[in-house]
């Protein structure tokens, strides 16, 4: 009798089984880290969009009341006197866009962006929330002359700009910068 080469039923199903638990071992250890791969991904584009309209605030003048070549002349904080033809600072209660100025590409100066937030949209108020699916910004702005990060009561020579970057798994990503008048 001629001896039969091969594997036997019960063979087979033992080395299926043997693949099945390896494959799965090996999807396991894996899926953490490519859960990592996409936070990675997810913290680089916040940080692009953070540096991108953080660029685009500071770009603009101080004030409204101060002058737009690097701020000369000089808005007059609410605590000093004013002289002839001098103009005082926004005041910190008034922060904001001015009235006139309802739409992004109209913004003057660094404190028109406080209080911006939801989706994303670039220097000409065009909607990018098909690049930045699914982030949001939330940008303030105050005066912080003593440099504590916190709100001051009046108006002064800095202010802080805070900018904030949600990415889609709600991840905060926080920006801040000073804008001085000089």
């Amino acid at each position: 009798m001629r001896a039969n080469h091969g594997f036997t039923l019960i063979e087979l199903i033992i080395a299926i089984v043997l693949i099945g638990i390896t494959v799965a071992g090996i999807s396991t250890s894996l899926f953490p880290q490519s859960r990592q791969s996409a936070e990675i991904i997810l913290a680089s584009r916040a940080a692009e969009l953070g540096h991108a309209v953080m660029d685009e605030i500071i770009s603009r003048q101080f004030d409204h009341n101060s002058g737009a070549l690097g701020g000369l002349p000089v808005c007059i904080s609410n605590n000093d006197p004013l002289a002839d033809g001098e103009k005082r600072c926004t005041s910190p209660g008034d922060l904001g866009p001015e009235d006139a100025e309802t739409e992004r590409q109209h913004f003057n100066d660094v404190d028109d962006f406080h209080g911006l937030s939801g989706n994303v949209s670039d220097v000409l108020g065009e909607d990018l929330s098909d690049i930045y699916v699914n982030y949001k910004v939330n940008i303030s702005v105050y005066y912080d002359t003593d440099l504590d990060g916190k709100p001051d009561l009046v108006s002064g020579d800095r202010k802080r700009i805070d900018v904030v970057v949600i990415d889609p798994q709600d991840n905060q990503y926080q920006f801040a910068v000073y804008r001085g008048n000089f």
